[in-house]
């Protein structure tokens, strides 16, 4: 994962529903955008916060359970293991 919050970059609240989310994509998206004179950092952090934000895994992960390890190690590198026993 950046090292960004994406909440952050997209100028919403950690309680945005999916149709919020998108929204605010489509105007950070136009505001960054290379071709509208924004620069293709900023455009692909906006475009990385967004799908980071509509993957309902990661997002859970990033608000919920590992906000802090997820941001310094990744979704990626966080294994749980869950130990049942009936």
């Amino acid at each position: 994962m950046k090292d960004i919050d994406p909440y952050e970059v997209l100028g919403i609240s950690n309680d945005a529903n999916e149709e919020q989310i998108k929204k605010a994509f489509r105007i950070k998206a136009k505001e960054t955008h290379p071709d509208h004179l924004g620069s293709r950092e900023q455009f692909e952090d906006v475009r990385y916060s967004y799908d980071f934000l509509m993957d309902s895994d990661k997002r859970y992960l990033y608000d919920f359970c590992f906000c802090k390890q997820v941001k310094k190690y990744g979704v990626e590198s966080i294994h749980v293991t869950i130990d049942i026993q009936v």
